[in-house]
């Protein structure tokens, strides 16, 4: 006599021991593009927060640093994979609204060097076509306040899965903890500045060891951005001020421990250990990190 089996339970025995397999896998196999054999003197890896200009710093690098593992697949490293490999995490940070905002325009216009691939993709056919004409002041007011009008498009931007996207996905929203999700002693976090960055790249890497040349960068892929009537500084409506600090709290707590008291012209921008074993950073001053109202 056969015996059936449902369906459903072939389908979940066989999701569950999959599961397993990716499960121990993870536990032992290094994290996707940290693979210290690849560059065995290598003693510093980047954790690529979205927008804090990590093209940059691939740029400001050159070719090839030895010292400095970056990760093959974007936006897929937090500072405990760079650990578990035996590597320092070195992370840019940027003011979290400021980075909010670049984000959302990255997501809408894309930028210079992705410009191109805006035609004839799913971002572009079937994500884009609702949001396209959203503007940042509606964008905040559906993604902090739940009854709004615009609710259902401003998650379907913070909410866009990888495999729809050809620029900008969810990951570009994500909260700063999802990537700086250790502060651990041995981390390097530097301040971001769209035209210092360079300069404070290099501060760094005397004040750490890391043994690289950084050469001189400017705004490197910069997002597009609509036309603004009065300054490109992002800002708040009123009845959105609260909300939206309650939303950046977190990320706004991080880069104040560590960049709060940069100074917006400071050429040197950095806290961490240096390469003797002492606490690095240079701090002259508070950092404009508010939130701007109009």
């Amino acid at each position: 006599m056969a015996i059936r089996v449902p369906l459903w339970l072939v389908l979940s025995t066989f999701a569950a021991f999959a599961l397993l397999l990716r499960l121990e896998s993870s536990a032992t196999a290094p994290p996707p593009g940290l693979e210290p054999g690849e560059l065995p003197t290598a003693r510093f890896g980047l954790v690529h927060v979205p927008k804090t200009g990590g093209l940059a710093v691939r740029h400001a690098l050159g070719d090839r640093c030895d010292d400095i593992v970056i990760e093959r697949r974007a936006h897929s490293t937090a500072e405990s994979d760079v650990l578990k490999v035996g590597l320092r995490p070195l992370v840019v940070l940027r003011a979290p609204l400021e980075r909010l905002q670049s984000s959302f325009d990255f997501w809408q216009q894309g930028s210079s060097e992705l410009s191109a691939l805006s035609r004839g993709n799913p971002q572009a056919t079937l994500l884009l076509k609702p949001a396209r004409r959203l503007p940042w002041k509606s964008f905040l007011d559906g993604l902090l306040n739940g009854s709004s009008p615009h609710r259902a498009t401003a998650q379907l931007i913070v909410n866009a899965p990888q495999a729809l996207a050809s620029w900008a996905w969810s990951a570009h929203f994500h909260p700063l903890r999802r990537f700086v999700d250790k502060e651990d002693p041995r981390s390097v976090y530097v301040c971001y500045s769209r035209r210092l960055l360079a300069q404070r790249l290099a501060c760094m890497a005397a004040a750490v060891g890391v043994r690289c040349l950084f050469n001189a960068t400017g705004n490197v892929n910069p997002t597009r951005r609509r036309k603004r009537a009065a300054s490109a500084e992002p800002v708040v409506p009123p009845h959105l001020l609260a909300p939206l600090q309650r939303y950046l709290s977190d990320d706004e707590a991080i880069f104040r421990r560590h960049c709060g008291a940069c100074a917006a012209e400071a050429s040197c921008c950095h806290s961490g250990r240096d390469a003797a074993g002492g606490a690095q950073g240079r701090r002259p001053r508070d950092l404009h990190s508010t939130f701007p109202v109009k």
